[in-house]
C-alpha cells in the first residue's frame, strides 16, 4: 500500500505539473501577448504613425481595449487633419 500511495501522489504531482504548465501557456497566448501588442502599438502611435492598426481576434476586454486603441487612432488622424484643414497659412 505504501508503494501505491506513493505512486498515486507521483502520479498527482506530474498532473499538477502539465496543469500549471498548460495554465501559464494560455495565459501567456490569451492575455499577456495581447497586451503586448497593444502595448507595442501604443509606442508606435507615440511616435506619430497612425497608420497601423490593432487587429481585433475577440470579443473581450482584450478586444474592447483593441478595438477602443483603433477609434482613438481614428479620432487623432481626423482631428489632425481639421487642424491642418482649417489652420491659417
Amino acid at each position: 500500500i505504501p508503494q501505491l500511495l506513493f505512486r498515486s501522489i507521483g502520479l498527482f504531482v506530474i498532473f499538477l505539473l502539465v496543469a500549471f504548465v498548460a495554465i501559464f501557456i494560455s495565459v501567456h497566448f490569451l492575455v499577456t501577448k495581447p497586451i503586448q501588442q497593444i502595448s507595442d502599438l501604443a509606442h508606435i502611435i507615440i511616435t506619430g504613425d497612425f497608420q497601423q492598426e490593432m487587429p481585433v481576434t475577440s470579443h473581450d476586454e482584450i478586444g474592447g481595449l483593441s478595438n477602443a486603441l483603433n477609434v482613438m487612432i481614428k479620432a487623432i488622424k481626423f482631428t489632425l487633419i481639421v487642424i491642418v484643414r482649417f489652420l491659417p497659412n
